[in-house]
């Protein structure tokens, strides 16, 4: 595998169990983007048969999205003492690297100024792209380190996205992934998405739609039109992917045939899974993964690094 070796911080042979865990399920994200970016904008489908990234037009073959870049700029702010300081410091960036994102939602191109169509006006800072680049954060804190964790996400999320669902749907996504990295290696059970959501909303859980929506989650089935950028419905169709999937080459499968917005949901669902069940030989592999552009994202390294040096501190 020299072209995880190429990305990696460290050699992947010298890692602890929960480090390798980490590191893959951040490589899972981009890989999971790549894999759904020619799915997007289509509308839910039968199971998707396919095994390996697909071409779109207008699109290089392999390349990931917006969600990838912006995640990878968001988890090297880790570095920083104080969530104001790493927001900062992803606001600079993104001015920065904006010209040369693909993909960017309405709610982050209104942010930096850029134009957006009178159809996207209504969702401007109620969509998920916060929570898509904010939700990886939660494997550098440990579950007992919430009001860290939670503090450092509200930051970040509001530097483009103001909205209290939005804020919301980013933290809670973001406990879930803290607690499948300390949980070791193990399949997620619906119990699981329970105790998560309760311990994070506390008293105000057993009252919510999104606490109603995972106990019906089994039975939960994705918009005909596809997955919308509401960020809850984003979040139930990545809980709904590792709830339902059979192993990681079925988390492609399923969370590429939801529709609409497939590269996100891909990413985390990828990500999560791997998280979770500590998988990373089966994940490994999967032929395919050199198809993907890891060139253009050579920073990743150094963001899996800022995530294991931040928990190290823990």
């Amino acid at each position: 595998m020299k072209w995880l070796q190429s990305i990696l911080p460290h050699d992947f042979r010298d890692l602890s169990d929960i480090s390798k865990k980490i590191s893959t399920s951040v490589i899972a994200y981009a890989a999971g983007d790549a894999f759904g970016v020619p799915y997007e904008f289509s509308p839910r489908r039968s199971r998707n048969s396919m095994s390996t990234v697909e071409s779109r037009d207008g699109w290089p073959f392999g390349g990931v999205s917006d969600d990838t870049f912006l995640t990878i700029m968001t988890l090297n702010t880790l570095n920083f003492r104080k969530p104001s300081e790493a927001a900062s410091q992803f606001l600079k960036a993104l001015l920065e690297r904006a010209p040369k994102l693909r993909g960017l939602g309405p709610t982050t191109r209104s942010a930096l100024g850029l134009p957006i169509s009178e159809n996207e006006r209504k969702l401007v800072g109620n969509t998920n792209g916060g929570m898509m680049r904010t939700a990886l954060t939660g494997m550098a804190f440990l579950p007992m380190e919430r009001d860290e964790r939670r503090a450092w996400v509200k930051e970040s999320v509001m530097v483009t996205h103001k909205s209290k669902n939005a804020v919301d749907a980013a933290i809670l996504l973001s406990a879930f992934f803290s607690d499948a990295v300390q949980e070791g290696c193990r399949t997620p059970k619906l119990e699981d998405f329970e105790r998560i959501l309760s311990e994070e909303f506390e008293e105000i859980a057993k009252n919510s739609t999104a606490y109603r929506q995972i106990i019906g989650l089994s039975e939960w089935l994705s918009p005909a039109q596809g997955i919308s950028l509401d960020p809850f419905e984003t979040m139930f169709a990545v809980l709904w992917t590792v709830l339902n999937a059979e192993n990681i080459s079925d988390v492609f499968a399923l969370a590429s045939s939801l529709g609409g917005d497939t590269d996100t949901v891909c990413a985390l669902s990828a990500s999560l899974y791997v998280a979770w069940s500590g998988d990373v030989e089966t994940f490994y592999a999967m032929d395919w993964l050199r198809k993907v552009s890891w060139d253009e994202i050579s920073d990743i390294g150094s963001a899996i690094e800022s995530i294991l040096k931040r928990r190290s501190q823990s």
